[in-house]
């Protein structure tokens, strides 16, 4: 995962406040996809119908940006101005990821030598069953036998079936 940068004044910038909800909308959203993508600013054609998707933006607010001097046409798709001057090239995010990964490689590798692996039991008085819990009396005084409330005859107490069963297949 990549994060996007943007400075903590980016909304105050001469060029980013006199934008519309969705204009504002459709330039972050712009720029997420280039930091995900690993664009360096370049949002192509194919991009720029998803972020006007994902923005809820039409193609007019695309034209605020360029309007703006945010987002500039390239032939192929748009380079978002200044973006490499906040966030890292796609060349330097692959390298500290793999700088990352081998550093992970090394220190899952370096496993002390008297520690074993957690593949067998520890004990051998453990039993290979799982325990359950036996209920102590057959008749437990919180569970009646049957139920009346108010009708005629009853219903039979399902949980005190179940407690009954357990204790005759143990």
């Amino acid at each position: 995962m990549t994060w996007l940068r943007i400075d903590d004044g980016f909304v105050e910038h001469e060029r980013v406040e006199p934008l519309t909800d969705k204009a504002f909308r459709l330039h972050v959203t712009g720029m997420c996809l280039c930091a995900r993508k690993l664009t360096d600013g370049f949002v192509s054609d194919k991009d720029v119908r998803v972020s006007l998707t994902i923005s809820g933006s039409t193609r007019r607010q695309l034209q605020v940006l360029v309007e703006a001097g945010l987002w500039v046409p390239n032939g192929t798709g748009y380079d978002i101005h200044d973006y490499l001057d906040y966030n890292p090239t796609a060349e330097k995010v692959r390298e500290d990821r793999a700088k990352a990964a081998e550093r992970m490689r090394i220190v899952r590798g370096n496993v002390r030598p008297n520690v074993r692996a957690n593949t067998e039991r520890t004990s051998s008085e453990r039993s290979p069953t799982p325990s359950r819990p036996v209920p102590l009396s057959t008749n437990p005084s919180f569970l009646p036998t049957s139920t009346t409330d108010g009708k005629e005859g009853g219903t039979e107490n399902w949980e005190y079936e179940i407690l009954r069963d357990i204790q005759e297949i143990t």
